[in-house]
């Protein structure tokens, strides 16, 4: 296979695992429950989670079933994602400023949340305020 596909192929399967985690949790459920409940180990949820082996195609529709979760809206967010374009970055260019700005904007894209208010939050650290 194309190492160029075959990346894009790893990146969209863990994008897709994520899609189906976040809409696990948004539903209100927890992995180990949706593991026993489609008849799956703990450890093989994990696994999935994790990135340590791929979701058989299976088990993914089996945890859309049960949790009542929309395969095809999680293929799309996955598929728009995997094939977004490249943003070509120079850090060498940018202030420090726009550095920050550009972290904070896309670290939700790497499952990271942000704090805008770290910087605020050591002030008032420093300045006694908290």
């Amino acid at each position: 296979m194309d190492e160029t596909l075959k990346a894009q192929s790893d990146q969209f399967s863990m994008l897709l695992t994520q899609k189906l985690i976040d809409a696990i949790k948004e539903k209100g459920f927890k992995t180990t429950v949706v593991a026993k409940e489609i008849g799956i180990g703990q450890a093989s949820m994990s696994r999935y989670i994790n990135g340590v082996r791929e979701m058989p195609m299976s088990t993914f529709m089996a945890i859309c079933t049960y949790a009542d979760i929309n395969p095809q809206r999680l293929f799309n967010a996955a598929y728009t994602q995997t094939n977004a374009e490249p943003i070509e970055i120079n850090p060498a260019a940018m202030t420090e400023e726009q550095k920050k700005q550009w972290t904070l904007d896309h670290m939700q894209d790497y499952g990271f949340a942000a704090n805008e208010n770290h910087d605020k939050e050591r002030e008032m650290e420093s300045d006694g305020t908290i």
